[in-house]
């Protein structure tokens, strides 16, 4: 039966998201399984019920009249040339996207913490061996990173033909999806606090250092240091995390919502959508353009226990923006 039940979602998943296509589909449904049943009875085989049933009722276009969906079935010619990936297809990308933003995750982290050799050798050394050591550190982090984006762009290309041709799934492809983002849920949201509380508290050990009372090369080397390596296992976990939620999102947008197949998987909360063009826009690098602001202020002062403010001034902002310009699609 399961098979059967398969094929109907296949049948069904490209038509419209109408109470009469759902009453269709159900009375469908019954129609095969009293078939099939029917046939087990007279001592066919299960292969062979299946075989029959889906010969059958398989063709939607012999049936749509004593269903009463004639006028309801859209260009069935477009559907069948649109190309539909699979359940394994669909998580061999998310497998391969989930490690390209993992590779572009660590390659961002290297370069953020490319001048922590150089800043440690300068503040504690200050002799021309150990400085080269820093900028050979410095280079081995940026190559090494470079290397790393190079190598997610090939595993990526294999992929990048979903965006320009409209893939489909089906309904049972859509359900096993959405499942796995929602499972997914819990850890793209700790992943993502932690990356923020990375970048938030990445001032604290320059601000102990300074409140001790240890010398200026200890706050400026190792104090430094540390807030490179924060910021930057914060940003890598704001990457990888991202990167998986997105490639979910992805699949899961390839059907038209106005579709069985569309409708099949329920969304929590509606998307937000917002009536300006210029407020989604901004609201499009909204967090990318705080993260770069905290760092440059903090960069340029060093005032890391006065720059944490910019984040619950962003995040009052931010709320207002949504309130005022954004709605909830359902």
């Amino acid at each position: 039966m399961d098979t059967i039940r398969n094929y109907l979602e296949s049948m069904f998943a490209q038509l419209p998201n109408t109470p009469e296509v759902w009453r269709a589909k159900d009375e469908l449904l019954q129609m095969m399984e009293d078939r099939y049943h029917d046939l087990l009875e007279e001592g066919k085989s299960e292969n062979e019920a299946v075989g029959t049933v889906i010969a059958e009722f398989g063709n939607l276009d012999e049936v749509a009249d004593t269903l009463g969906i004639v006028t309801l079935i859209r260009n069935p010619e477009a559907a069948e040339d649109r190309p539909e990936m699979t359940l394994p297809e669909a998580e061999e990308m998310i497998d391969s996207c989930s490690m390209t933003g993992l590779l572009r995750g660590l390659a961002v982290f290297l370069f953020i913490i490319s001048p922590v050799g150089y800043n440690l050798a300068d503040s504690f050394f200050r002799q021309a061996g150990f400085t080269v050591g820093g900028l050979i550190f410095m280079t081995v982090c940026v190559v090494a990173g470079i290397g790393l984006l190079v190598f997610s762009g090939v595993l990526n290309h294999k992929w990048k033909e979903i965006r320009h041709i409209p893939y489909r799934i089906d309904s049972l492809t859509a359900s096993e999806i959405y499942r796995q983002k929602e499972d997914y849920r819990v850890t793209y949201a700790l992943l993502k606090t932690i990356g923020i509380v990375l970048i938030v508290v990445s001032f604290v050990p320059a601000a102990i250092f300074e409140a001790l009372g240890l010398p200026e090369v200890v706050e400026d080397g190792v104090g430094g240091s540390l807030w490179l390596v924060l910021v930057g296992a914060g940003v890598m976990m704001l990457i990888y995390a991202s990167g998986k939620n997105s490639v979910y999102e992805e699949i899961l947008k390839m059907n038209d919502r106005s579709t069985i197949a569309g409708s099949h998987v329920p969304r929590s909360g509606g998307e937000v959508v917002y009536t300006s063009k210029r407020v989604e826009t901004v609201m499009s690098v909204y967090w990318h353009t705080v993260t770069c602001l905290y760092l440059i202020w903090s960069f340029l002062t060093f005032h890391w226990w006065k720059t944490w403010i910019i984040w619950p001034v962003a995040a009052i902002i931010h709320s207002l923006l949504k309130s005022a310009f954004g709605r909830k699609e359902e």
